[in-house]
């Protein structure tokens, strides 16, 4: 069976749809190496994209996003502790696991709120890091020559690879 090629999107869409690295892998007839190196390209390119085209959506949305998981993991915690109280009064047997199959449910959304809580700083922190990164290089470049500045500066406007997170003087 010959390699079938693997779009990055048809990539996205195999790993949302709950699919594996060697399921993907057994499709497409590629290595389980090549897949791990693909979805590693897709994380990159997938914070990228989102960091210059949508920072300010990132910023808004992030802090937004987090307060809301910040909510629903408070809500959460409280029907926990009110799950656990019921199976120490549970009366039958049938009661107590039926409150433990509801704790063990609990538990396992709250693990989903901190994995998305960590995404979600995951990308912040990219997001900086790139932002302060490209504000040092078009400062060294200030630095050095202004008119390599405004050159860069052009270049990276031209390709649409500088917004408006960074600002700089004139």
């Amino acid at each position: 069976m010959s390699a079938k090629k693997i779009t990055l999107t048809q990539l996205n869409k195999e790993l949302r749809d709950g699919k594996t690295v060697t399921e993907i892998a057994k499709q497409f007839g590629m290595s389980k190496g090549r897949v791990s190196q693909l979805r590693k390209m897709l994380k990159h390119s997938v914070i990228q994209t989102a960091v210059l085209e949508e920072s300010h959506e990132i910023v808004s949305g992030c802090l937004d996003l987090r307060a809301q998981l910040s909510r629903v993991n408070a809500v959460m915690s409280v029907e926990l502790d009110r799950a656990e109280q019921a199976v120490v009064e549970a009366k039958t047997e049938s009661d107590k696991r039926l409150w433990q199959e509801v704790m063990i449910k609990l538990c396992s959304e709250l693990r989903k709120q901190l994995s998305s809580q960590l995404e979600i700083f995951s990308a912040w922190n990219d997001w900086t890091v790139y932002a302060q990164f490209q504000k040092d290089v078009i400062d060294t470049f200030g630095e050095i020559d202004n008119e390599a500045k405004e050159r860069l500066t052009k270049r990276l406007q031209e390709r649409r690879l500088l917004r408006g997170f960074a600002r700089f003087p004139e």
